[in-house]
């Protein structure tokens, strides 16, 4: 049984009852107690000041050109902002629920959508059953933004995002793909290791790895030099 998020950026949102039920079950709960490094703290401040830096200035203009030609539009997009900032700089969790990430996602892209119109289109595809699953806070968002900066900004045309999550036998696995030019799989490895650019992802590998052990994170995929699929894989079983 599957959630599917339609194309969300179209918000034509299909939900069943009993998963939007679950998933405001989900949106409530807390993970189990840790206690984290110092270094694991750092690193979330790290991406959070990346991220405000990064996209809070394109939205504000982007909210800006929009105030005297559609103030209500303005207005909504406002209150999208501030739920984002709000999770993304002020909320000093380390761990949240898969329902609360996915949350915070829909703001993320409901403020692309102004950026980029009806060039962007994301399906989501989450099993909800998997909903109150933990992983740590930030880890899902910024392989979207990569996905949208990789796969639309580079493009005159429509850019596609896919992002699935799924059990397997052992796993939580994450999968986000995009359509655009794809990356080289030695450029793929730079990124995870911070040795070029990409949004966030040495940072997102780093927590992932401290917090799971070496067997999980995040991959590249190959897709034979058309787009880039990046994995994400947590342990199932670990339960909020």
């Amino acid at each position: 049984m599957h959630l599917l998020v339609g194309v969300v950026l179209g918000l034509a949102i299909s939900v069943s009852f009993s998963a939007a039920r679950r998933l405001q079950k989900s949106a409530g709960a807390s993970v189990p107690p840790t206690d984290p490094p110092a270094l694991g703290e750092a690193r979330v401040e790290a991406l959070r000041a990346r991220i405000s830096s990064h996209f809070v200035y394109n939205a504000l203009t982007a909210v800006a050109s929009d105030i005297r030609s559609d103030p209500e539009e303005a207005r909504e997009l406002l209150a999208e902002l501030a739920a984002f900032t709000r999770y993304a700089v002020y909320d000093e969790r380390l761990y949240v629920t898969l329902a609360e990430e996915l949350e915070y996602l829909a703001h993320y892209l409901h403020l692309e959508r102004l950026r980029f119109g009806e060039r962007l289109e994301v399906q989501l595809e989450v099993d909800p059953d998997l909903l109150d699953t933990p992983l740590p806070v930030l880890s899902l968002q910024p392989l979207v933004e990569n996905a949208v900066h990789h796969g639309v900004e580079g493009t005159s045309g429509i850019g596609h995002v896919e992002v699935r999550v799924r059990a397997t036998s052992t796993d939580v696995e994450f999968r986000v793909h995009d359509d655009g030019a794809g990356i080289d799989l030695e450029r793929a490895r730079a990124a995870l290791d911070g040795e070029c650019d990409g949004i966030g992802l040495a940072n997102v590998q780093a927590r992932l790895r401290s917090t799971f052990g070496e067997g999980y994170g995040l991959s590249f995929e190959p897709t034979g030099g058309s787009g880039t699929t990046v994995v994400m894989k947590i342990p199932s079983g670990v339960k909020a």
